[in-house]
């Protein structure tokens, strides 16, 4: 039961009437909660619960509470806020005149394990909860609750979604709950998903037991991943699409990964200097040339306008966060190179914990592997693969990157002088199934400051580096990933 802070009748909207509410979220934008509150401001200082509890008590005059029920529970209606992040230039991101994206996902309902397993989707307490949602969003800054501009507010309704994107997330909550039954809730990954996460909720020593086993799971919560509220925020605030979706409205077993097989079959075995001839374009002889065809020929393939980013442009690829690597392998399907990712601060690392690290989130998402394959003197489009990383080695690399924070934090990063080369302490692509550290710079000059300085030399900075996926490990879990499944 919806409870309120002052009499209803003395509300300044009608609780029961969307309009009503709508209507009065919208006199927020391009204000501050302290410009327009007509609460007890006093309530603020002691209250802890940031811009959201704040919204609803001093703005809303909703009691706070627990309930499973939306806030709105006439209306089936909950209340969220979260925060905007300017765009750049080179952002991947276009939303409201371009100029704002989310700044994270947004945060839903906690999850029950011991009832995921009894419901139904369209059933779900998930569903329930979530399914209309006023959205209010604020300018991100690090100041009082009170005095956070709002951008945007709008309604965000599941049934307004297009039939492809309700079918994602139902097969999202899907695999959540097959992973329940199957005992694996303490598997889940970010990169499992395509539109929903659980992201982790409470603090890393959270965990809660869980219907299928013995083995305890994180906490957590459903969560919007930021593409997705990416594309949310930009419907809300222009009536222009700017994205092209993968599938025809009303097309049924929508599967992403099928989708994009489909997509790259006619051109499955064609030589490289073929393909390029075919799109117009003369072959480099550089190691970027592989992935400028790759660029060229899902422009092709996927109709992307010349001056529109492909993993923007592409509606399922924004919003799932898919990212494109583009793969050369020998005849015995290994990896002419090992796979980096970009540079790392020292100083970064040493300061944040393995579930905000830059490393996580590089791993812990979907990606598209286009894989070209030596043959004779020249290579083919050999296969696309739709892939993430398993929980099981997002832990294998944890370790990598533990190794690595500690050697930095000790100081301990040169080993040896060998042949006029430095020679590191940070664990190799022996050492790890999944990963390992080596650098990642234009030059011995280019390089990043180190919060500790390294024992042997006494420099205080060091040459970039970067975490790698091993040559091997791409061979044997993604490139033949669909043999072993």
């Amino acid at each position: 039961m919806i409870s309120f802070l002052i009499p209803e009748k003395d509300l300044p909207y009608n609780p029961n009437n969307l309009e009503s509410v709508l209507s009065y979220a919208k006199k927020l934008e391009g204000n501050t909660l302290r410009k327009v509150t007509k609460g007890n401001l006093d309530s603020a200082k002691k209250n802890k619960g940031g811009i959201g509890q704040l919204t609803e008590e001093l703005y809303f005059f909703l009691k706070n509470n627990s309930s499973p029920e939306p806030d709105f529970a006439n209306l089936q209606l909950e209340l969220k806020t979260a925060g905007l992040n300017p765009t750049s230039s080179k952002d991947r991101h276009k939303n409201i005149s371009g100029k704002w994206k989310a700044k994270e996902a947004l945060s839903l309902s906690s999850i029950n394990y011991n009832n995921i397993i009894q419901e139904e989707f369209i059933l779900s307490s998930f569903l329930k909860k979530n399914e209309n949602i006023l959205l209010i969003f604020h300018k991100y800054e690090k100041l009082h609750p009170l005095d956070l501009e709002i951008k945007l507010t709008g309604l965000f309704a599941f049934n307004k979604l297009s039939e492809s994107d309700k079918e994602i997330i139902k097969n999202d909550w899907e695999l959540m709950k097959s992973k329940t039954l199957d005992g694996r809730a303490h598997e889940f990954s970010r990169g499992d998903f395509e539109y929903l996460e659980l992201a982790t909720s409470g603090t890393s020593s959270s965990y809660t037991t869980q219907p299928c086993s013995d083995i305890k799971a994180r906490t957590r919560k459903y969560s919007f991943k930021a593409g997705f509220m990416h594309s949310v925020i930009a419907k809300l605030g222009s009536d222009k699409p700017t994205q092209k979706s993968l599938f025809r409205k009303k097309e049924n077993r929508i599967n992403i990964s099928e989708k994009i097989k489909n997509k790259f079959k006619p051109y499955v075995g064609m030589d490289i200097d073929l393909i390029a001839s075919s799109l117009g374009i003369t072959l480099e002889d550089c190691k970027h040339a592989f992935s400028l065809i790759s660029k060229r020929l899902i422009r092709a393939i996927f109709d992307v306008p010349e001056n529109e980013n492909v993993e923007q442009y592409i509606e399922e690829f924004s919003k799932a966060e898919i990212t494109i690597k583009t793969i050369r392998i020998s005849e015995n399907n290994l990896p002419k190179e090992h796979i980096s990712f970009p540079a790392f601060k020292y100083e970064n690392i040493i300061k944040q914990s393995w579930d905000d690290s830059e490393f996580k989130k590089h791993i812990d998402k979907k990606f598209l592997f286009i894989f070209f394959k030596e043959s004779g003197s020249s290579f083919v489009l050999d296969k696309a693969v739709y892939w993430n990383m398993s929980a099981e080695h997002i832990k294998e690399a944890q370790k990598v990157w533990k190794d690595t924070k500690k050697l930095i934090k000790e100081g301990r990063i040169v080993r040896e002088f060998k042949n006029g080369r430095r020679y590191s302490y940070f664990p190799d692509s022996k050492s790890n199934l999944v990963s390992h550290v080596r650098p990642h710079a234009k030059n011995a000059q280019d390089t990043y400051s180190l919060p500790v300085t390294d024992i042997k030399t006494g420099l205080n900075e060091y040459t970039k580096h970067c975490f790698w996926l091993n040559r091997e490990y791409v061979k044997d879990y993604i490139y033949e990933s669909e043999i072993k499944n």
